[in-house]
């Protein structure tokens, strides 16, 4: 057996990291950045092992037992490594918990999950510590909570409750009891508990087993092999069933990691020269523009480049040595992927899955690909379209659609009610329903065509596709990097736009092309020349956007200061909570008549 099929024979994820890490004990696991911002502190495999033990080994101390959950709060970092790999060794289970999380959705979460150790990276998220925000939940609030494992700066003093994670490890007991407990671990056992990215109301935690995911890294090799020695860069949120399979995968078949933050990544990408990138639409959307900017500065057009000038191109982005990209988490737009294919010869792997499956379903690859589409399904995972009545419905037609596999989960975390609800029997197997509508074609290949419950009803009586509007004014305007439709029950569509650090770089130019002498980006956006800027931008969107009749908005509301809540982790937007916080000033407009209005 050679050593890839060795990996990939494990039965739990605790196995094959561990299988990893001998085979490859002194080679380099991650790569992250000195004080100077140089990517110069290595750890090995064998480095993160003992950490790891010695992590799982402090749970032991604090009586952790096999399906106990520890929660963990982190951007990328070796250090959640250390705490999800110590953690899957003893069969315990990994409550990830997002960032960008507020006070009161953090309160939620640890309650929910009944987390008596939580390991939090102190960093601060727009201008305040993490630690702070756990503090301000008063203690009785948290009555499970015992341990606060803290990595980054902090103050034992504020609270008994706070241990720093290297004292945490380094008074742990003997971790010879930790392999007592490892050849206990079963693949069924739950490994981690995914939360949804909210963007319907309260998340729901996915519990994900160890069969789960190593179905999932199974599958993903199946289409796109991971060889050893190669450069991935992280800047995912852990969290997030995305990040965290990429993660566990590229551990787990002996790829170095450098850590990033998307704040970073523009200089990081040049700087590592990545062999695997993974991001959302977002992230290749924004990679797309500067491209184009650069380019336009040159005044080289980007229709007419030479191969060798391609691959300079590609190589001051840091894209020249990459071998596989893959967009996920979302869809992304045909031009985005059409413009890096044929402007410069580079191929972007647009994969599609839900948390529920772990998240693979289909992919479209360098060898298997149709624009438009998601791809055809990886191996051992089958897709099937169903109508209401939960027919089997054949290609071409639009349905609901349901996947089956080893990849789908268990269930939601203490909520069989909607588990019931997603999860069902057809022919003798067992079938997730995603809440995405799509359709098959002849060849396999898999559309998506919108969300089941985000439909749009005007008082005309026409369906319009909320993903329809969204992804036509993306794609056209200069300045709305979010857009909201909304408009059931209403006599035409309307829409909340506001701007995302993607367009701030259009934003700045074309206001000083206006006479506005400002690099504030917010303070641009309340000026009179931006007002003006922004509806003619809206309107040309409108014109080129290709927009059918009924679903063309006819007014809109621009947020000049979004809140924290109004975007996921994930870069998504959280519509449902949109539409119910500006129902009041999106309703106005059907009254006023006006095209727009500016608020914050």
């Amino acid at each position: 057996m050679d050593r890839r099929a060795k990996l990939l024979s494990q039965p739990t994820m605790a196995e094959f990291f561990l299988t990893s890490a001998s085979l490859r004990y002194g080679k380099t696991a991650y790569i992250t950045k000195d004080d100077k911002g140089r990517f110069k502190i290595h750890t090995t495999y064998a480095q993160l092992m003992d950490r790891a033990y010695r992590f799982a080994s402090a749970l032991l101390d604090d009586n952790y037992q096999t399906g106990d959950i520890m929660a963990i709060m982190s951007n990328p970092a070796v250090e959640f490594a250390v705490a999800d790999i110590g953690a899957t060794m003893i069969g315990c289970v990994t409550g990830g918990i997002y960032v960008t999380d507020g006070p009161e959705l953090l309160e939620y979460k640890l309650n929910h999950l009944e987390a008596r150790v939580f390991v939090i990276e102190n960093v601060s998220i727009h201008g305040r510590p993490q630690l702070d925000k756990l503090l301000s939940i008063p203690r009785e609030n948290l009555p499970h909570l015992d341990r606060i494992v803290v990595y980054g700066p902090c103050d034992p003093a504020a609270d008994s409750r706070i241990v720093p994670l290297e004292d945490y490890i380094g008074n742990a007991g003997p971790v010879a009891r930790v392999s007592d407990r490892l050849y206990q671990v079963a693949p069924e056992m739950p490994l981690v508990i995914i939360y949804s990215s909210g963007t319907e109301g309260r998340p729901r935690g996915a519990i994900l087993t160890h069969h789960n995911l190593m179905s999932a890294v199974r599958q993903a090799e199946s289409r796109s092999e991971t060889e050893e020695n190669r450069r991935y860069m992280d800047f995912l949120p852990p969290a997030h069933v995305f990040g965290y399979m990429m993660r566990r995968s590229i551990e787990g078949l002996g790829a170095t990691t450098y850590i990033s933050h998307r704040d970073t990544l523009a200089d990081d990408l040049p700087a590592v020269a990545p062999h695997i990138i993974a991001g959302v639409p977002k992230f290749f959307m924004a990679l797309a523009d500067r491209i184009r900017s650069r380019v336009s500065a040159m005044n080289i057009s980007i229709d007419s480049l030479e191969d060798f000038q391609k691959q300079l191109i590609l190589r001051a982005a840091g894209l020249h040595e990459c071998q596989i990209a893959i967009s996920g988490s979302a869809a992304i737009p045909d031009e985005t992927v059409l413009f890096f294919k044929d402007k410069l010869g580079f191929r972007i792997d647009q994969a599609y899955g839900v948390t529920e499956t772990s998240p693979g379903i289909t992919v479209n690859t360098r060898d298997e690909w149709k624009l438009g589409t998601v791809g055809r399904t990886f191996h051992g995972v089958d897709v099937a379209i169903f109508d209401e009545n939960m027919n089997e419905l054949p290609p071409d037609c639009e349905g609901e659609i349901g996947v089956s596999g080893d990849n789908v989960f268990l269930g939601y975390f203490k909520d069989e009610d909607r588990t019931r609800q997603v999860v069902c029997k057809v022919g003798g197997r067992r079938w997730y329903l995603t809440g995405d509508l799509g359709m098959l074609d002849e060849e396999g290949y898999l559309r998506i065509t919108d969300r089941k419950d985000d439909m749009l009803v005007p008082t005309s009586g026409e369906n319009v596709s909320s993903a329809s509007i969204e992804n036509k004014l993306a794609l056209h305007s200069r300045y709305a990097g979010y857009a909201v439709p909304y408009g059931t029950g209403r006599p035409h569509i309307t829409a909340v736009v506001w701007t995302d650090e993607t367009r701030h770089e259009n934003i700045l130019e074309d206001a000083r092309a206006a006479g506005v002498d400002s690099d504030d980006i917010a303070a641009i956006q309340r000026t009179p020349e931006f007002r003006a800027l922004l509806e003619q931008d809206l309107r040309r969107a409108l014109e080129t956007g290709d927009f059918t009749g009924h679903e063309r908005p006819r007014a809109f509301l621009y947020l000049a200061s979004p809140g924290e809540e109004e975007v996921t982790s994930t870069l998504k937007a959280r519509k449902k909570f949109v539409r119910r916080k500006y129902a009041a000033q999106l309703d106005a407009l059907y009254t006023s008549g006006a095209f727009l209005e500016i608020i914050g």
